[in-house]
């Protein structure tokens, strides 16, 4: 059953939560009440340790260059992690949940609701590109998953979220790509402010052939007719978060929270 009110408003929601024109048509506690409906994840980040090398700790597999760190912030009302220690050229560090087996699909009979709230302390070109959204778990890598000085996803992978390059720092935009074809049409949805949170999400209906980004609640681009061969519509995602800095000067990326659910790609 959805735990927001039937709305679709078109009005920002800056603030710290979920935004309900994204999540409203959610199932959210029926699918967390009866596993086979689908999966539902949402962190805060309370409680993660930090991270330092190549590691699994709890539901995360966190990759990233000697030196950077993914860290929680501490004296933080709710929790937030930081990447940082990122001070040598090209320096990444990512963070992965359902490394190895993926778990939302976007074809014709999945539906899938994502949303993460973000800043980096610098908007400054070379000083950090990343993405964050959905790719394939088994190709994860630090060097690889983003191309070297630019932080572009890696274009034989599927990525379905958003992406800031490097040479663009206040740039963030939609990004949807099957692996080794030609990547679709996206969009600037937003500029980004220096220390300043923006929520990303996104919401996919198969049934409808449908996918579309938001920008703090309000949709900024809409694909339909997506199901075929320039969209990743067969492999299940892992969600991800991957950042890289463009020059040797550390430059820091938070995460507040990110949240999941997917329906339809449990059932095979």
């Amino acid at each position: 059953m959805p735990t927001y009110t039937q709305y679709m408003s078109g009005d920002a929601n800056t603030g710290r939560g979920a935004s309900p024109s994204l999540w409203a048509d959610c199932p959210t506690l029926e699918v967390i009440h009866d596993p086979s409906r689908g999966h539902h994840f949402f962190d805060d980040f309370i409680g993660l340790s930090a991270l330092t090398t190549a590691t699994f700790q709890g539901p995360y597999y966190s990759l990233q260059d000697a030196g950077v760190t993914i860290a929680p912030l501490a004296n933080q009302d709710m929790g937030v992690i930081e990447v940082a220690g990122n001070d040598a050229d090209n320096d990444e560090g990512h963070l992965i949940y359902g490394f190895e087996g993926g778990w939302a699909r976007f074809g014709p009979g999945d539906k899938v609701w994502w949303e993460a709230r973000i800043k980096k302390a610098s908007v400054a070109n070379e000083a950090l590109g990343f993405f964050v959204g959905f790719t394939e778990p088994e190709n994860i890598a630090v060097g690889t998953t983003l191309v070297a000085d630019t932080a572009a996803p890696d274009a034989s992978e599927d990525f379905v979220g958003f992406s800031c390059l490097c040479a663009d720092g206040d740039v963030l935009e939609t990004y949807v790509h099957e692996g080794g074809q030609t990547r679709l049409a996206t969009v600037d949805a937003a500029t980004i402010v220096a220390d300043t949170y923006i929520k990303c999400g996104l919401k996919f209906n198969g049934q409808y052939g449908q996918c579309q980004w938001y920008i703090n609640g309000v949709v900024v681009q809409t694909l339909t007719g997506i199901n075929g061969l320039n969209w990743p519509d067969t492999n299940h995602l892992a969600m991800g978060m991957f950042t890289q800095v463009g020059a040797a000067v550390e430059s820091k990326f938070e995460m507040d929270w990110w949240r999941g659910c997917a329906i339809g790609s449990q059932d095979d």
